[in-house]
């Protein structure tokens, strides 16, 4: 192993004489821990070069270099030992033209106790190499390390993450288990050239980069509202196309069905949407779409939707599915409360909350993303008993009596604006929503549910934390408020009520029981001189009974001064048409 001290100044690109060889994948940050008992940890490291020219090369006696600030070399040497991928190419550094070569860890082919898999399926023909000493570097890759690619002392051949430059985003880490491939190799090392593998399996070792097709459409999500529902309700979707590919598309075929014979093929009589885009959907750019399904029958239903677009490279991301149960109790298990912006040197988190009167069992249960799903193992909740899910409970710095869980394989990646889902052992799911900052939560302030019964995906059901610590795991949300069951037509809880931020009464439910099995539903706020204030519900869809949060906004999402406020409640029955009126009062107070 050399460690490399010399000024960039002092070496010169020889790509013009050695040809186009580039480095065109690096995975730094293996799936699971990096260490300790049962994981495979450096191991599965790899750096995968590609000759871009028309000419084979020979790189018998050059270097790949890792590190932060200069390069620990490691001389590149073929593997020669046996290898369990019998398509691939072992025994030489020659890599072929348009070919590729993916330099191993040492150890990657050991098994250890058994529990050390190898997990990745190689291109046909890749070339495999390895490095002379145990692991790359002076202790393996990571995520912050620029890689070098040299030929004798002086020859810079390639690199990544413009070592030359440390203020720019690369190198950088893009989740466990996921590769950083190279856009375009006939393009230099840029910011702009380098992104996260979109593959499945989260790289594309000895394989064209999932990054550099020229025409690929990926279903980016798939969200259903609500994901349990009543058949007088009408199931909200919502569909994101995004373009992939590094060309533009253009006349694609987008359908929605619901799936009931479960074949995975559409037919007439399950269609709910089917259209053609005649629009350019540019690189990078989304296409969002909406629909509606409504006439619905009680049961459980797969929704899938897919694309069609005859120029496509990869169909593998085109389809993607969800199931929703129609006419069912509403879920057991919720998300009741989520660190997306946790202080720092601090991790993520999910509560969960079991809100009905049995023991739950969550084996095999998934907490998931838009992207990539992660088991859940040996969890079971008793009623009213929460669970911590997150990706190392050893940064999770609160001092809980209830269970802290990591998922099998990571934790989802969360951001200020993300879906998140509780997947059960058949994928359906549960409970989930599409939730924006605008909802609540902050940096070291979580946001809350405000009561677990009302609807997930509700935006007025969630708000930021008013806990002294900024968070309230395993124990009663901080902004938590009652729905009390009324024998009334309509009834307000609590009143008055103070929505002054301060975690105490800031929003009022208001229940309503009709003395109609369905209905359209119209509910009003009115101040006392009589003038329309805020419109709830608009001619909605509703059972015999449903609660809705007031946070004391008018249509302007302006608090409300202090007074008496009506609350105006009319519905129609669906199959009758005879109409219910009934109002009560609301009181709006501020504290002193």
């Amino acid at each position: 192993m050399r460690k490399l001290f010399i000024f960039f100044t002092t070496i010169f690109i020889a790509r013009s004489v050695l040809g186009g060889m580039v480095i065109n994948e690096v995975l730094s940050n293996v799936e699971g821990a990096d260490s300790g008992p049962d994981v495979p940890g450096d191991r599965n490291e790899f750096i995968e070069l590609y000759n871009n020219s028309e000419d084979s090369i020979d790189i018998c006696g050059w270097w790949i270099g890792s590190g932060k600030y200069f390069p620990v070399l490691d001389s590149i040497i073929p593997w020669q030992s046996p290898f369990p991928d019998t398509n691939v190419i072992i025994g030489t550094t020659i890599i072929p033209p348009h070919g590729f070569g993916v330099i191993l860890d040492p150890e990657y082919t050991d098994t250890g106790d058994g529990n050390f898999p190898q997990p990745y399926q190689f291109g046909d023909g890749c070339v495999i190499l390895t490095i002379r000493t145990t692991t790359f570097g002076s202790s393996g890759l990571a995520s912050t390390h620029s890689v070098w690619l040299i030929y004798g002392s002086e020859n810079l051949i390639d690199t990544y993450g413009t070592p030359t430059d440390s203020t720019d985003s690369i190198p950088f880490d893009p989740t466990d288990g996921v590769s950083v491939e190279r856009v375009n190799p006939e393009k230099p090392d840029s910011c702009s050239n380098w992104k996260p593998s979109r593959a499945p399996e989260g790289c594309t070792p000895g394989k064209r980069n999932s990054v550099s097709l020229r025409w690929d459409l990926s279903v980016d999500e798939l969200s259903l509202e609500p994901s349990v529902l009543q058949i007088t309700d009408t199931l909200k979707i919502h569909l994101t196309i995004k373009n992939i590919g590094s060309d533009p598309a253009f006349d694609f075929g987008i359908s929605v069905f619901h799936d009931k014979n479960l074949d995975g093929v559409i037919q007439t009589l399950e269609t709910i949407l089917d259209t053609v885009v005649k629009d350019t959907l540019e690189p990078e750019s989304l296409y969002s779409i909406e629909a509606e399904w409504s006439e619905l029958e009680e049961g459980e239903f797969r929704i899938c939707a897919e694309i069609y677009w005859r120029l496509d490279e990869d169909t593998s991301n085109n389809k993607i599915y969800r199931t929703v149960r129609i006419g069912a109790s509403p879920p057991s298990i919720v998300i009741n409360e989520i660190m997306y912006s946790p202080k720092s040197g601090e991790s993520e988190w999910i509560e969960l909350y079991n809100r009905v009167g049995e023991a739950i069992n969550l084996d095999e249960w998934k907490i998931s993303d838009k992207n990539k799903s992660y088991g859940l193992i040996d969890l079971s909740l008793n009623p009213d008993e929460y669970a911590i899910i997150t990706e190392d409970s050893s940064t999770f710095n609160y001092n809980v009596d209830c269970k802290v869980v990591e998922p099998d394989g990571g934790f989802p990646t969360l951001s200020k604006d993300d879906s998140v889902f509780i997947l059960d052992e058949t994928d359906f799911e549960v409970d989930g929503m599409r939730y924006s900052s605008s909802w609540g939560g902050e940096k070291g302030i979580s946001l809350e549910r405000i009561n677990p019964n009302l609807s997930s995906d509700d935006r007025s059901n969630w708000g930021s934390s008013v806990a002294i610590s900024g968070a309230t795991p395993g124990i009663k949300n901080s902004i938590y408020v009652k729905v009390v069951p009324s024998n009334v037509s309509i009834f307000c809880s609590p009143t008055p009520f103070s929505p002054d931020g301060d975690g105490r009464d800031d929003y009022t439910i208001i229940s309503y029981n009709l003395p109609f099995k369905f209905a359209k539903v119209k509910l009003y706020i009115y101040d006392v001189r009589g003038r329309l204030v805020k419109k709830l519900l608009k001619q909605k869809e509703s059972g015999s009974a449903h609660s809705i949060i007031w946070d004391g906004k008018d249509e302007s999402d302006n608090i409300l001064t202090t007074g008496i406020y009506i609350v105006y409640l009319e519905a129609v029955d669906r199959d009758s048409e005879n109409v219910s009126r009934s109002k009560t009062t609301v009181i709006l107070a501020k504290r002193r």
